[in-house]
C-alpha cells in the first residue's frame, strides 16, 4: 500500500511539472530563492503541492511542503530549491489524500495484493483551482521572497 501511495504521489508531482512547464527547455536561468509556509486551519500542511504560475512573465515553479508546511520553489529549468524568476504569479495549492475503498487489488506482475485507493482533495477548490484562486505573489530580484499562505477548510 505504501508503495502505491509513493507512486501516486510521485506521479502527481511529475504531472504538475509537465502541465506547468510545457515544452520550454531553456537551461541555466537566473532564479531567486522563494520559500514560505502553508497552513490549513492554523496547522502546517505537510506534503502539499504548491504551484506558482506566471501572470505574463516569469517561469512556472513548484514545490512540496515538508512536515512543517514549509516549501521551497524550483523551476524545471533551474536547480532544486533554487526558486524562480522575478514576476507576478498566481499561486495554487493542493493536497490529494488517498483512502482505501475496502476493495483489494492484485498487481499483475508481482501478484502483490494491496488495498484499492481513491483520492480526494484536502484543500478547498478556491485554493487549488487556477480559475478561482485569489492567492498571488510578486517575486522581486535580489530580495527575500517569502510567501506564507494560511488556508481555511471552510
Amino acid at each position: 500500500m505504501m508503495k502505491t501511495l509513493r507512486i501516486l504521489f510521485v506521479f502527481a508531482i511529475f504531472l504538475n511539472l509537465f502541465l506547468l512547464t510545457g515544452c520550454n527547455q531553456r537551461n541555466g536561468i537566473k532564479t531567486d530563492i522563494v520559500t514560505g509556509k502553508i497552513t490549513l486551519d492554523g496547522k502546517p500542511l505537510a506534503n502539499a503541492n504548491v504551484n506558482f504560475t506566471p501572470n505574463g512573465g516569469g517561469n512556472a515553479a513548484y514545490g512540496v511542503t515538508d512536515e512543517n508546511g514549509v516549501y521551497k520553489l524550483q523551476t524545471s529549468q533551474g536547480k532544486a530549491d533554487a526558486g524562480t524568476t522575478p514576476g507576478e504569479y498566481l499561486v495554487t495549492i493542493h493536497k490529494p489524500v488517498f483512502e482505501p475503498t475496502g476493495k483489494k487489488i492484485t498487481d499483475s506482475e508481482t501478484k502483490e495484493v494491496t488495498d484499492e485507493l481513491k483520492s480526494r482533495e484536502l484543500v478547498p477548490d478556491i485554493y487549488k483551482n487556477p480559475k478561482k484562486s485569489k492567492l498571488s505573489a510578486v517575486i522581486v530580484a535580489g530580495k527575500k521572497n517569502t510567501f506564507d499562505f494560511d488556508l481555511e477548510s471552510k
